[in-house]
């Protein structure tokens, strides 16, 4: 991956000199000697010998660059690329910058084409990102011949050309590049622009770990893991992922975690060291870890840690803690009950279609809750929402809206119908039991008993419950005057029960009690069929097991 255009200019940070006293340069300034000047500016951009003094830095590289000295001119691009000692300024940046890179500095030809590939300080141009590289690249400069292969890895501004990146990628690795040597390592693992050989990916992978490249560490300790172009050594394989995670690579944090928290991968269980790890990988930003040191203090009911790993998680885009954050401030779980930052977590989750946020702003917004008032529109719309991606509770709560002539300003019955039929034709079920009782019952349409029983039907097939059992007893009641209906509504019926639809379960208690409808009576199945129905809270099968004396 490619660094910012702020770390990966060569000499932005300079090494500070270490302590000690310092000595005082002379206050004449030499005004023509550009390169004295330079020397002068690195000292007291470095602090070497004298007080670090940025301005002054400034100043003296100004002078030497505004005499054509091309160090000078890109140490210059430098400070106000980054705000050092001046305001930050990418034009200016860019300016300076383009002066020493035309003299043919391999640095600052570099750094215009990040520029360009940045849109930093000029507009964004890939296709000159390239040429700049090529012309620093071609001089030698590992930074841009690693810059040039990932161009051509990704074709940006130029053609694909894995070849091409492999070639590039090889020259910056063979100058000790490290990130060009772990993506080269990469392309020998794969064969991607060479011929794949593990050998040589552990190679140069390898090459990079030894200069504390954390991300090459993690793949080596897997290779050593799973015998990949080297023999299999657990014990290597822990030493170069414990070097990945203490260089902060929050893959291998993790792991580490979790292998301490198993006590597998060569080490003991050891609790204390495990949690070490998931709060240093947490801390670094890593997702997973915070949801689970969320769960970890919500499960020991620490609320204030559990909800500032979720709100860490939330703010790292995670969708469920986004939603866990929501329920947390509607509910006042911990803290304060505050309904307006709910909804803002919750909007967040729904949005990226967490049907479960969708379904409680629409409960919110449908009955009112705190100090938000109800509003029909929105409560319509987050319905909708979570309807949509299968909620059947946001359904039966559209449906009973639809009733109320649901929702205003232009949220009606026929946008509600022409919405449903849409769904209902690319197969969703709960819209297709929605328009059987819209044309059963007439409601924005005309009547219409055979399209009601078309869409049921294909609702029953979709395994909508509900739909099953009223199939079986639209077929029941049609029974009456044509009794092979009844073999097929037993059978619907039988399935919404297997599904666990309590009515349908207390009407096959009927059935086998009563020996209805053609089903043979059995007082055990009629029993069994009850329990289950007043399981799930069904009065009357209730009722049938307390008087079971018919049973």
């Amino acid at each position: 991956m490619k660094k910012s255009i702020m770390v990966i200019f060569s000499g932005m940070f300079l090494v500070m000199a270490g302590c000690g006293d310092k000595e005082t340069l002379s206050n004449e300034t030499p005004q023509n000697d550009a390169q004295e000047l330079y020397n002068q500016g690195l000292k007291y951009q470095n602090g070497d010998g004298v007080e670090k003094n940025e301005y002054e830095a400034l100043k003296l590289f100004r002078m030497s660059a505004e005499q054509g000295h091309a160090a000078a001119q890109y140490r210059l691009s430098l400070m106000y690329g980054n705000g050092e000692g001046v305001s930050k300024d990418a034009t200016e940046s860019f300016k300076w910058c383009y002066k020493s890179a035309e003299q043919g500095n391999v640095e600052a030809q570099n750094g215009i084409g990040q520029m360009y590939d940045k849109g930093f300080g000029v507009s964004t141009n890939k296709s000159e990102a390239v040429a700049w590289y090529r012309k620093s690249a071609e001089q030698g400069y590992a930074q841009a011949q690693y810059n040039l292969g990932w161009m051509y890895e990704n074709g940006s501004g130029i053609t694909k050309d894995n070849s091409e990146a492999a070639m590039w990628y090889r020259k910056a690795a063979e100058q000790g590049y490290a990130q060009a040597q772990h993506y080269l390592g990469l392309r020998y693992a794969v064969g991607k622009g060479v011929l794949k050989d593990e050998s040589e990916a552990v190679n140069w992978f390898r090459k990079a770990a030894e200069q504390e490249y954390a991300q090459s560490q993690l793949i080596l300790s897997n290779m050593y893991a799973e015998g990949k172009g080297v023999v299999k050594d657990m014990a290597e394989a822990l030493k170069w992922e414990r070097k990945s995670a203490e260089n902060g690579c929050l893959a291998a944090q993790r792991s580490l975690a979790l292998k301490y928290g198993l006590g597998i991968g060569g080490v003991e269980t050891d609790v204390i060291e495990s949690n070490r790890w998931f709060h240093t990988a947490a801390e670094g930003g890593d997702v997973f870890s915070q949801m689970l040191l969320a769960q970890k203090y919500g499960e020991e009911e620490n609320h204030d840690e559990a909800r500032k790993w979720y709100r860490k998680a939330a703010e790292n885009g995670n969708v469920d803690a986004q939603y866990i954050m929501g329920r947390i401030y509607v509910f006042g779980i911990g803290v304060k009950r505050d309904v307006r930052k709910a909804i803002k977590w919750l909007v967040e989750a729904a949005e990226k279609d967490n049907v479960e946020a969708a379904s409680m702003l629409g409960k919110i917004y449908d009955y009112g809750n705190g100090d938000v008032e109800m509003d029909e529109q929105e409560s319509f719309m987050w319905y909708r929402r979570a309807a949509k991606l299968g909620d059947k509770e946001s359904w039966q709560a559209l449906r009973r809206k639809y009733g109320w002539c649901v929702g205003y300003h232009g949220h009606d019955k026929y946008m509600f119908v022409d919405w449903c039929r849409k769904l209902a034709e690319k197969g969703d079920g709960m819209a297709q039991l929605t328009l059987f009782e819209i044309y059963e019952d007439g409601l924005g349409v005309e009547q219409n008993k055979d399209d009601a029983m078309k869409w049921l039907v294909k609702a029953a097939n979709k395994g909508i419950a509900e739909a099953q059992y009223m199939l079986g007893e639209t077929l029941l009641l049609r029974g009456f005057l044509d009794r092979k209906n009844e073999a097929e509504a037993i059978k619907w019926i039988g399935k919404a029960a297997e599904q666990g639809y309590a009515e349908a379960q207390y009407k096959l208690g009927n059935m086998y009690a009563s020996g209805a409808h053609g089903v043979e009576e059995d007082k055990y199945e009629a029993k069994r069929w009850y329990r289950k129905a007043a399981n799930q809270g069904h009065e009357w099968a209730k009722q049938k097991l307390e008087n079971n004396d018919d049973l």
